[in-house]
């Protein structure tokens, strides 16, 4: 079978060109941005212009200077505006357009764009500020002032700087223009006869008779209040069972991982020994298994562990219940043995 060849020309398309394919090599269809078509060919427009179809090469058509940019119209170029700013299409060159400014700036006499007053976002010139930064208000003379302490948003009531009603920071609560924080390890409040009263508090913390909050005991993941207004733990971490008052946890015993609190001593609960331990029956404490075994039963006759099951590279012997480190042949032959 005869091999087939093809062979594939590309044409180059004239410098700053986007498509060619009517024109052919070294010509142009269309240009790129900031370029205009004359003769095939591209040319580049006036510097920081978007398109010049219209006026020609070397120059830029009305509205299609870059942003910061605005049209000259004694030479049909791109001159800059003043700093910081977006637009000047309207004051021309070295000034600004009305709300045309960057962030943070406003329109000064001279129409150029400068600095607003300090703590001050949006500005409608650099002497009139339209929204101030967090925690700061506007005052009578539209500058910003420190908003009251644990405020995020205030305004001028009666001439005086006040928080708005919903102005306050989340751990303070509003009352007559001024925001109160919350009592200590509160996360939200309100506002009572005597003062801030706690609604709930942070996790680890309950609330009092007094609403405040208290500390859970050393260890206590869900609490309660008693009636004469301490706090009673009633679920404790794991490895831990309350007291009988529930005002701390007590720790379960040596190698226990659920136990309960019986006549004021720790008793583990049957299962709850970890690997390597079993149950006591008389004590109720953990005893460790022989070395090797992982799973054990606790012989009350012999009052000692008597191992079922091996960690991994021990093994039991027939009628034995110590776990051997090495498996011999005989054991091997034995286990076949009584097996079948």
């Amino acid at each position: 079978m005869e091999e087939l060849t093809v062979t594939l020309s590309v044409s180059a398309c004239a410098s700053d060109c986007k498509s060619c394919v009517s024109s052919g090599t070294g010509k142009c269809d269309e240009c790129n941005e900031g370029f205009v078509l004359v003769s095939s060919k591209c040319e580049k427009c006036a510097s920081d212009c978007k398109s010049c179809v219209s006026s020609g090469a070397g120059k830029c058509d009305s509205g299609k200077c870059n942003d910061g940019f605005s049209l000259d119209s004694t030479d049909s170029t791109c001159k800059g505006c003043s700093s910081d700013c977006k637009s000047c299409d309207n004051n021309g060159a070295g000034k600004c357009d009305s709300g045309e400014c960057k962030a943070g700036y406003g329109l000064n006499s001279q129409s150029q764009c400068a600095s607003c007053a300090s703590n001050c976002d949006v500005c409608l010139n650099d002497t009139i500020c339209s929204t101030c930064s967090t925690k700061y208000g506007k005052n009578k003379g539209n500058m910003c002032e420190n908003c009251p302490a644990n405020c995020r948003t205030c305004e001028i009531k009666n001439g005086v700087i006040s928080c708005k009603t919903n102005g306050c920071d989340p751990t303070s609560v509003y009352n007559n223009g001024k925001c109160h924080s919350c009592p200590d390890h509160c996360s939200s409040c309100t506002y009572g006869s005597s003062g801030p009263e706690c609604t709930t508090c942070l996790s680890g913390f309950t609330k009092t008779a007094d609403k405040k909050c208290q500390a859970y005991p050393d260890n206590c993941l869900v609490a309660s209040l008693n009636s004469d207004g301490s706090v009673k733990c009633t679920t404790c971490e794991d490895r831990y069972t309350p007291s009988s008052t529930g005002d701390n946890c007590m720790e379960c015993p040596k190698n226990c991982k659920m136990c309960a609190n019986v006549d004021g001593s720790t008793k583990c609960f049957d299962q709850q020994c970890q690997d390597g331990f079993v149950l006591n029956p008389t004590n109720f404490q953990c005893t460790a298994c022989k070395a090797g075994c992982k799973k054990c039963s606790y012989n009350t006759n012999a009052d000692s562990a008597t191992c079922y099951e091996c960690n991994t590279g021990y093994g039991l012997k027939p009628d034995d219940t110590t776990c051997h480190g090495k498996i011999h042949s005989e054991y091997l032959k034995l286990v076949i043995t009584s097996s079948k």
